[in-house]
């Protein structure tokens, strides 16, 4: 069984700085596989890796609205965090299973594994590759990764209360599309999944074959350093 706990934090660079810990921690052995489930009580823009502000987002706009602009350690697309947006954080070893050592095959696995459970409940998903889940032709679940030598980070969102207007009023149309999208605005494109949280809480626990543990089975970790350091850092958030 994989360790599962929920975990969210009220400043949104605390919720990436702790996905990125628990990677850290376990590259270097010191906790097993495991699944994160969160959710940021408020607004906030994150930059992909490498995405570049100035293509990706309407910055005066998140000003005027008060959303700080982040940036991940994962790559992907820009997106807008908040309520009504569930994340699904997945720390598991690229050694223990063939599927997870070559990038797209480990979308497929673990995104199949989510569609799987989504589709006992009557939801009839389909696998976008590279690595998004959509209904009705409408994008609901973006996945990011970052790899190390011996343990990925996979990053996943589900959206099931989102409002989605909000989009469209801070995020640019992305540089880059899937061929499904054609072209669609953030409205026409993004949809919400017709279930609650905490029926899609269950869900991704019985697609990882977990056991769901509160917060006190959560691994305690020191995030001082890469909130500082890093996702509070203006030199990492504006890097391009």
């Amino acid at each position: 069984m994989t360790p599962c706990f929920e975990r969210s934090f009220k400043e949104p660079e605390s919720n990436l700085a702790y996905d990125e810990a628990l990677l850290l921690e376990a590259e270097k052995g010191k906790i097993p596989e495991c699944v994160r489930i969160w959710e940021s009580p408020t607004y906030f823009v994150v930059l992909g890796l490498t995405s570049e502000i100035k293509k990706d987002v309407i910055v005066s706009e998140c000003r005027k609205k008060n959303i700080p602009i982040l940036r991940r350690a994962s790559g992907g697309g820009t997106v807008l965090q908040g309520p009504g947006c569930l994340n699904y954080s997945l720390i598991l070893s690229t050694e223990n299973n063939e599927n997870l050592k070559n990038i797209n095959s480990s979308y497929r696995w673990i995104l199949q594994k989510l569609q799987s459970a989504l589709h006992a409940e009557g939801l009839s998903t389909m696998y976008c590759p590279i690595s998004d889940l959509s209904i009705d032709g409408k994008k609901f679940s973006g996945n990011a990764q970052i790899r190390k030598k011996h343990f990925l980070l996979h990053h996943g969102t589900i959206l099931y209360q989102f409002n989605i207007s909000q989009m469209g009023m801070v995020l640019c149309h992305p540089p880059k599309e899937p061929d499904y999208r054609r072209g669609r605005d953030h409205r026409d494109f993004i949809t919400n999944i017709p279930l609650p949280r905490h029926v899609i809480t269950t869900l991704i626990t019985s697609a990882f074959h977990t056991t769901r543990v509160l917060d006190t089975g959560a691994p305690k970790l020191d995030l001082r350093f890469l909130f500082k350091n890093k996702y509070k850092n203006l030199e990492w958030i504006n890097r391009f």
